[in-house]
């Protein structure tokens, strides 16, 4: 059978007589004039030569090792391929295999000519001119990345104006389904346990929206549910706070594998269109995504606890079990995993309650807070501008002292110039004398610029760690108000919980709060509230020994012996406190206002069970 081969791709000129049609017009009018008839075409229409992965040339080279073709038609070289090796390869197996190839416009026939050397110039040819346009196309699309014009389909969210084609406008339907799988992610569910909300409630998928907006026939199947991939590909884009990227992937040959570029080299505009998610949120999000890496979250299970992913044993550095005991109450402790698993002689238990552990979370950073707003509050704004136009005029009068050194060095050149073209014969010495000149004032001008560099820094410093201190306590109050902690709040202020054998733990904050919050200082204001806390429980045990009940007069002048500056006013919160603690309660008796309900040994245990770090 004769075969003919036919083929096209998109970046060839299609005006020069090249089109699928002409091609087979040519090899028809060869085959008439030469007296043999053309069996059947393979066609391979808008296909790089440079590959050979193309349907029509795998079907002809199948129908040749099956004995049905023996002469192949095409009309140049550049038809067959342009992929210099596979091409010389492809026609080496023609001959060993007795397959005659005619190339009409090269005027070759492997039957007839002898000498094929000129073949592997013309097939090198062939493959510079693939690489070229390559080249050539690269410069292109790099220019237009440069300067993020490179116009490309928008994500989800988002669609191209009807008046500009470079700039998109968000949708709002699909910007809300992008809000709540953020919403989801930071109140604590996993890639997959968003999937199924979704899926639960019937919310569509990015390409069912995209497709329905366009209300065209979709050209690859559309996907119905939502999977854990598409949730994270959303968590992890930053086109969503407004961010264009360009140069993400680059493909280093022809019709090779795209290959993602490293941050760095990517060329990034910010604020380029409107953000769906604030800048603060997205952060938040990417830290809490590689803390759940790092700790192999794995979404909310069944026995789930806020700090399931924070917390770690300090000995082996593992993560905390979270166990549950169901057989009288519902009780939830951690333990070290190593011990949980290996058992004693590999770690020891490290056990923390649950209750104890949330107990001391929020009173910790409620401490944070008092003692960060206390700064803010007491910060002197009158002292600190007074600070300020200090350090500014004394930069003025840094930099006319610098501007002085300089000019006398200008001057100090000038001089050894002239005089050294003056006095040749002395030029040596003169060098020696103005070199010492030089170096004392090149050292005051050094000296005068590290001056004015350190100034600059403490002003920068000062107002950034006033910055700092006011977000973070607003940050915190935020949390505080709410009156409870969520995995949003543990996994946004709390590094890690590191849990010491016997079960005291350390806590390691985030957003820059253990830069800004002196730890000593929280320890210290701990320290003194569990000891007025062990006080207020010795001066109720002795009542409850003496009277049976107590006063908040006779609770402040004790509390005063002690050395502790109260007040009636300050006192009453401290007796709301054992009420709802249930050793007390408030009568209406006004000569035993406050009667002791709780035993004396149950008094005592609370006071030893108060553990002052």
């Amino acid at each position: 059978m004769i075969a003919g081969y036919l083929r096209l791709s998109r970046d060839e000129d299609r005006k020069q007589y090249v089109s699928i049609e002409n091609q087979r017009l040519i090899l028809n009018q060869y085959a008439t004039e030469h007296g043999f008839q053309i069996d059947r075409f393979y066609e391979d229409d808008n296909v790089s030569g440079y590959t050979f992965e193309r349907p029509g040339l795998r079907q002809m080279l199948t129908d040749i090792d099956t004995g049905l073709v023996k002469t192949v038609l095409a009309k140049d070289l550049s038809r067959i391929g342009r992929h210099n090796a596979r091409v010389l390869l492809l026609i080496e197996d023609f001959k060993e295999q007795g397959i005659r190839l005619i190339l009409t416009n090269d005027e070759y026939d492997s039957f007839e000519t002898e000498d094929d050397d000129i073949l592997g110039i013309k097939t090198w040819y062939n493959e510079r001119y693939v690489k070229d346009a390559s080249k050539k196309l690269k410069k292109v699309l790099r220019a237009r990345q440069k300067e993020g014009s490179l116009s490309a389909r928008p994500c989800f969210g988002y669609r191209v104006t009807a008046e500009n084609k470079q700039k998109v406008e968000v949708v709002e339907y699909e910007a809300q389904i992008i809000r709540q799988i953020f919403e989801l992610y930071l109140n604590g569910n996993g890639y997959r346990r968003i999937a199924m909300i979704l899926n639960e409630e019937g919310v569509y998928t990015p390409s069912y929206c995209m497709w329905q907006r366009k209300s065209r026939n979709p050209r690859s199947q559309l996907a119905k549910v939502w999977s854990s991939e598409m949730v994270r590909d959303i968590l992890k884009n930053d086109y969503y706070m407004g961010r264009l990227r360009t140069h993400i992937r680059e493909r280093k040959t022809i019709h090779g594998t795209d290959l993602r570029v490293p941050e760095e080299e990517q060329y990034v505009f910010e604020d380029h269109h409107e953000a769906i998610i604030s800048p603060n949120i997205f952060k938040r999000v990417q830290e809490i995504m590689t803390g759940r890496i790092r700790n192999d979250y794995r979404g909310q299970r069944r026995n789930y606890s806020i700090f399931n992913q924070s917390i770690f044993c300090k000995d082996c550095g593992k993560r905390m079990n979270l166990v549950v005991r169901t057989k009288r109450k519902k009780q939830k402790y951690f333990i070290c995993c190593t011990y949980n698993a290996k058992g004693r002689q590999y770690c020891t238990s490290h056990l923390v309650d649950e209750d104890e552990l949330l107990n001391a979370v929020f009173h910790y950073l409620q401490l944070c807070w008092e003692l960060l707003n206390k700064d803010i509050d007491t910060y002197d704004m009158e002292t600190q501008k007074k600070a300020e136009l200090q350090a500014e005029a004394m930069l003025k009068e840094l930099d006319v002292l610098l501007y002085k050194q300089q000019r006398k060095l200008d001057i100090i050149l000038e001089q050894k110039v002239t005089k050294m073209a003056e006095d040749r014969e002395q030029a040596e010495i003169l060098e020696k004398s103005y070199s010492k000149l030089e170096q004392d004032v090149l050292w005051q001008i050094k000296k005068l610029q590290h001056q004015m560099e350190e100034i600059q820094s403490e002003l920068m410093i000062s107002k950034e760690n006033k910055d700092k201190s006011v977000n973070a306590a607003e940050v915190l109050k935020q949390v505080i108000d709410k009156k409870e902690l969520t995995t949003q709040d543990v996994e946004l202020l709390i590094d890690k919980i590191m849990v010491e054998a016997d079960g005291s733990f350390e806590i390691c904050l985030r957003y820059g709060l253990a830069a800004i919050v002196n730890q000593e200082q929280v320890l210290h204001k701990l320290r003194n509230e569990k000891s007025m806390d062990k006080d207020i429980l010795e001066i109720v045990l002795e009542e409850a020994t003496v009277r049976g009940y107590t006063s908040a007069k006779q609770l402040n002048r004790r509390l005063r012996e002690k050395g502790w500056k109260t007040s009636l006013r300050t006192v009453v919160p401290l007796l709301n406190n054992l009420v709802e603690q249930g050793i007390i309660i408030k009568s209406d008796n006004s000569l035993k206002p406050y009667p002791i309900i709780k035993t004396q040994d149950y008094i005592k245990q609370l006071i030893l069970d108060i553990d002052i770090v």
